[in-house]
């Protein structure tokens, strides 16, 4: 498991292979939290005016309670996936062994999450 605490400028997350030049950054939808396309998710959280952020990156389902608010499969072609600020910063990323990874956000809080964990598996 790899974990950070951050604080976000602007309050989403992307999950993405950041060595990919085929991403498509999918439209944020304030309203669900959460949006996806075939090679990115984009995740709400909360604004560093609100506090620092908890992102960890996992490979196993975890056992503590928590809000399951996407399960995607994501294009991963150079066999990585990142998760990266809105500022284009890596925050965290591991290698998938695939061309693609299913990946699964959980978080605290459905509206605005001051922790998320993201399953990759």
């Amino acid at each position: 498991m790899t974990t950070t605490i951050c604080s976000l400028t602007h309050p989403v997350i992307f999950i993405f292979d950041h060595s990919s030049e085929e991403v498509e950054i999918p439209d944020y939808d304030e309203s669900a939290g959460v949006s996806t396309t075939s090679s990115c998710i984009s995740i709400g959280a909360i604004a560093d005016v609100d506090g620092d952020i908890t992102i960890s990156l996992i490979n196993e389902y975890p056992k503590t309670p928590s809000i399951e608010i996407c399960d995607q499969v994501v294009a991963t072609p150079n066999n990585t996936i990142s998760v990266v600020t809105a500022d284009d910063t890596k925050l965290l990323e591991t290698n998938t062994n695939n061309k693609e990874a299913r990946v699964r956000v959980l978080v605290n809080n459905r509206n605005h999450p001051d922790n998320i964990t993201i399953v990759i598996t």
